[in-house]
């Protein structure tokens, strides 16, 4: 399933939407089908377009605000044994328990971001950015 968002400005539009995972290997046939990490497009599809993208985790229903550390090409979030990895060709600010960014694309141009989940036990989808954002 794919949510896709298409918002108008007076200099473009932007399109944002995810895109299924490639990636399989789950453990168990209970669902096997379902993607292992969660992707997010941004698209300009005519003009100019500026916008601000950010990340703000907030494990166990809201009441944990995870420590966030900046890596090359992601950022790592911890909190208890969950680890989230967002990844982008995007620059990403740390403000404390939340990262982001501003995006100016013009059109055809498109970002993507990954978002992987691990446990500190090592199971979880892996980080691999490679294997789900392409070169722009």
């Amino acid at each position: 399933m794919v949510l896709q968002t298409t918002s108008t400005t007076s200099s473009g539009i932007l399109r944002d939407h995810g895109r299924p995972c490639p990636w399989r290997g789950r453990g168990s046939l209970l669902g096997q089908a379902a993607p292992g990490v969660l992707l997010r497009w941004i698209r300009c599809t005519a003009g100019t377009v500026r916008t601000r993208v950010c990340y703000a985790p907030r494990p166990e229903f809201g009441l944990m605000h995870p420590l966030l550390t900046a890596t090359d090409g992601a950022v790592i979030s911890r909190s208890g044994p969950t680890v989230l990895v967002p990844s982008t060709t995007v620059k990403l600010e740390l403000y404390g328990a939340t990262s982001e960014a501003v995006v100016a694309l013009t059109e055809g141009e498109e970002v993507g971001f990954a978002l992987v989940h691990h446990l500190t036990d090592g199971s979880g989808a892996g980080f691999r950015p490679d294997r789900w954002l392409r070169p722009l």
